[in-house]
C-alpha cells in the first residue's frame, strides 16, 4: 500500500532542497559504512551497504557495525515505501512543503550525477574536507520522483504535518480513524487551493476538522476560550510556555484562587499527566481538566482527572460556535 513519508533532507544540518528539487530525488542519511571499506565517492556500493541486500548480507555487515538502531531503522523504514507512495520535504521557513509521486523503487545510487551542486553547497557551509565525512552517501540513499511540487503550509492538513516538525528527521505519516494519509494528500495534490468545506453544525465533523486543522498550540487556546465561554463567572487565562509546570490554561474565581487547572494533548493515549501543583491552595482544590483532539477509543484520563475528550471537545465547539473566531475558520457554525 502507497505511503506518504518525510524526509528533512538536511544532511549534516545543510540544507539541500535544492539537490532533491533538480534531481528529482528524495534522499535520507544514515549510510552504513562497510567495514574495512575506502571511500569512493564515483562508486558508492563499494563502500555503503544497501539496506535492501538480502539477509544473510545484512546481518553479516550488521554484525561488524556499531549495531546502531538506526541502520535497523532505515531498512524497516526503505521496506514500507513503494512506487505510488507520496514524498514530503518540509520547508516551514519557506512556508511550504514540497511533494512528489514516488516513481520507483528505492536506490543506492552508486556515482550520484548531483554530486557537484551537493558539494559545493557543502562547500558555502563547511571548511573540512567533504571526503572526510563521506558527504556523497548523504544523497545516495534515494527514490526517484516525479517532481517536487511547492504546497503551502497551511493547505496540508494538521494531522499530517505534525509528524513533520517533530525530531524526526524522516518517518512515515500515521493515519487515524477516518483518515487516509494518501487519500488526504492526493486530493491535496490535486487542487491549487484549500479542499472545499461547507458550513457544518454537526459535531462528528467538527471533530473530524478538530485533528484536520486544530494545531496543539490552537487547540489549547481553542480549550481556554471554550472554557471561559462554559463558566462565564471565572477568568481562563493561556498559560503555556517555560516554567508553566506542564500547564497550558489557568480558571480562576473573583478573588484570584485558582479554581481550574487545564492541560492540553493533541494526542493522548493513557499515559500520566505531570503537572505542577503549586497552583493549589488549602482553601481550594481546583479542578484539573484534560482535553484532547485525538485519542483511541475507550481511553481514561487519569483518576481524579475530567476529560474532555474529542466528541465533547467538538460539541463544545458547535455549542459556541457564533462566540468563536476559530470555529470561523473551521466553517463551524450557521455561517452568519
Amino acid at each position: 500500500m502507497p505511503k506518504v513519508f518525510f524526509s528533512r533532507c538536511k544532511p549534516y544540518g545543510i540544507d539541500a532542497v535544492c539537490v532533491a528539487r533538480e534531481c528529482k530525488r528524495l534522499f535520507f542519511g544514515y549510510p552504513m559504512r562497510k567495514q574495512g571499506a575506502h571511500y569512493d565517492r564515483h562508486s558508492l556500493r563499494s563502500c555503503i551497504v544497501d539496506v535492501t541486500c538480502d539477509e544473510a548480507t545484512w546481518a553479516a555487515e550488521h554484525a561488524a557495525s556499531d549495531r546502531l538502531r538506526q541502520y535497523n531503522q532505515n531498512r524497516n523504514f526503505v521496506s514500507q515505501i513503494e512506487p505510488g507512495s507520496i514524498a514530503l520535504v518540509p520547508r516551514p521557513a519557506e512556508g511550504v512543503i514540497y511533494c512528489g509521486y514516488v516513481e520507483g523503487g528505492f536506490e543506492l545510487v552508486n556515482d550520484p550525477t548531483w554530486y557537484d551542486i551537493w558539494e559545493s553547497i557543502w562547500r558555502k557551509h563547511k571548511s573540512e574536507d567533504p571526503d572526510e565525512y563521506w558527504i556523497a552517501s548523504e544523497v545516495a540513499q534515494t527514490w526517484k520522483v516525479d517532481k517536487f511540487r511547492a504546497v503551502p503550509v497551511p493547505r496540508v492538513p494538521v494531522w499530517i504535518r505534525r509528524s513533520l516538525f517533530g525530531r524526526s528527521t524522516y518517518g512515515i505519516v500515521r493515519g487515524y480513524p477516518d483518515l487516509d494519509p494518501h487519500k488526504t494528500m492526493r486530493d491535496v495534490l490535486g487542487s491549487d487551493a484549500f479542499l472545499p468545506r461547507s458550513w457544518t453544525t454537526d459535531p462528528r465533523e467538527a471533530e473530524r476538522r478538530l485533528i484536520t486543522d486544530v494545531t496543539p498550540d490552537a487547540l489549547e487556546h481553542l480549550m481556554v476560550a471554550l472554557l471561559q465561554l462554559e463558566n462565564p463567572e471565572e477568568f481562563w487565562t493561556h498559560v503555556g510556555g517555560s516554567g508553566d509546570g506542564g500547564l497550558d490554561g489557568l480558571g480562576a474565581n473573583a478573588s484570584g484562587e485558582v479554581v481550574g487547572l487545564l492541560q492540553c494533548k493533541w494526542a493522548y493515549d493513557g499515559e500520566d499527566l505531570k503537572l505542577n501543583t503549586q497552583w493549589a491552595s488549602e482553601r481550594h482544590r481546583p479542578r484539573t481538566i484534560l482535553a484532547a483532539a485525538s485519542h483511541r477509543d475507550g481511553v481514561a484520563a487519569p483518576s481524579g482527572v475530567e476529560f474532555f475528550d474529542k466528541a465533547m471537545v467538538a460539541q463544545l465547539l458547535v455549542k459556541h460556535a457564533e462566540a468563536l473566531p476559530q470555529a470561523r475558520a473551521l466553517r463551524i457554525g450557521n455561517g452568519r
